[in-house]
């Protein structure tokens, strides 16, 4: 058999011009688009039932604290790549 006549065969799943999924920032994109998304959701779905309010100052300082703490530890990952990478 002659194997230099078959054409060469790539990987399953594979991107014909290689693969591009190699860069750390995509798990990173992932985590914080998509679970981001999902955090707002649940924000919005709270204040929209009214289980949240902004007009009460404890449910305001809830609100406050959460979406710093999805910010903080969103700077703190990042920066962390940061300095980590070349």
């Amino acid at each position: 058999m002659n194997e230099g006549a078959y054409p060469q065969r790539r990987a399953p799943f594979q991107h014909p011009q290689g693969n591009n999924m190699d860069s750390p920032w995509i798990p990173m994109i992932y985590q914080y688009g998509i679970g981001g998304a999902v955090f707002f959701a649940g924000i919005i779905i709270a204040l929209r039932k009214k289980m949240l309010t902004a007009a009460h100052h404890s449910d305001r300082g809830m609100l406050i604290q959460l979406i710093a703490g999805f910010l903080f530890y969103f700077l703190l990952h990042f920066l962390w790549m940061i300095i980590v990478l070349p």
